[in-house]
């Protein structure tokens, strides 16, 4: 009324505060952004410590973004990345420069609430990059149309089982949504199958990249068993490759798991021993896909002949006295 004085009391101000960030590509997948890597586009949205959104922009031609008048409280920050893109993985050893959102293989990623104090700038960065794809296929030798059906194929990175999955019905097999790096993929097969070439191929993958015709051949395994009389021998088996295989002091012998191929085999007796047929000592074969070849060698003691020979200086055919 008039001439009166109201007393209001105190009335509390706040400095408002922004949260902003960038987005890049991290090519090498080392969870950081580097000086040559490019930024990233991204839609990204501001949600309150709740998780309800409360504004959404997209990032500049630098991958950047920000959001002002903001008052102390929490936050989160969820991104969106275009299709076929993923989030890359965290490194919490540099934080200046690294991705603030969870690894995922899908294109939407958020951080936790974090809270952001009167008055202060939060930054919030984000990493992704361009999924690649590795595809082959498991076939049987030497028939190359006869997929291997339900084998299970294995991703090794970095010495570790990455991924692992089965071959269909035709023999396929494909890891996608990977991040660049060098892999290691390998067939594990069951007993009495073996790989034709080499039984894991490496394989480096750039951003993006999609990677087929990582092919293994599949073949039934060979064997060569036997027995030798004599206890005490030895025995060598040398492929083409130049792979030696020894058995020794055997009454019976077994070189199981072989590939097909060519192979020669040597065999030493025991000493004071002999092979009844020398020409068994060094041989060469051939062994089938899925061949058991069986071979049997008989010893005996070796005999022996001795004598002298003397010069007959006299003549009369007698050693006496010669030399």
């Amino acid at each position: 009324e008039s001439g009166e004085s109201i007393d209001a009391g105190l009335i509390g101000l706040t400095e408002l505060g922004s949260v902003s960030g960038r987005t890049f590509t991290d090519e090498d997948y080392d969870g950081l952004r580097g000086e040559t890597e490019k930024p990233a586009s991204a839609t990204v949205t501001l949600l309150d410590g709740a998780g309800n959104a409360l504004a959404s922009t997209r990032t500049d031609a630098n991958g950047a973004y920000r959001f002002d008048g903001l008052k102390a409280g929490k936050y989160a920050v969820a991104f969106e990345l275009p299709e076929g893109w993923q989030f890359t993985r965290s490194r919490e050893d540099a934080p200046s420069y690294n991705s603030d959102v969870p690894e995922t293989s899908e294109n939407q990623a958020r951080t936790a609430a974090i809270y952001l104090p009167m008055g202060e700038e939060l930054p919030v960065d984000a990493g992704g990059y361009r999924a690649a794809k590795l595809s082959g296929a498991v076939w049987m030798y030497p028939n190359g149309n006869d997929g291997a059906a339900n084998m299970p194929v294995r991703l090794i990175r970095g010495g570790e089982v990455y991924r692992e999955t089965e071959t269909d019905a035709r023999g396929a097999y494909a890891f996608d949504a990977l991040p660049p790096g060098e892999y290691t993929v390998e067939p594990v097969l069951p007993d009495g199958l073996l790989v034709m070439n080499e039984t894991a191929a490496n394989v480096t993958l750039a951003m993006g990249e999609t990677r087929g015709g990582v092919r293994f051949a599949a073949v039934q395994a060979a064997a060569l068993r036997g027995t030798i009389g004599d206890e005490g021998a030895n025995l060598s088996l040398r492929s083409e490759a130049g792979e030696v295989w020894e058995c020794g002091d055997v009454g019976t012998f077994a070189f199981e798991g072989l590939l097909p191929g060519e192979y020669t085999l040597s065999v030493t007796p025991a000493e004071g021993w002999a092979l009844c047929d020398y020409r068994q000592e060094t041989q060469t074969f051939t062994l089938e896909p899925g061949e058991t070849l069986e071979m049997t060698f008989e010893t005996r003691p070796e005999a022996v002949v001795s004598g002298s020979v003397w010069y007959d200086e006299n003549g009369d055919g007698s050693a006496e006295g010669e030399a």
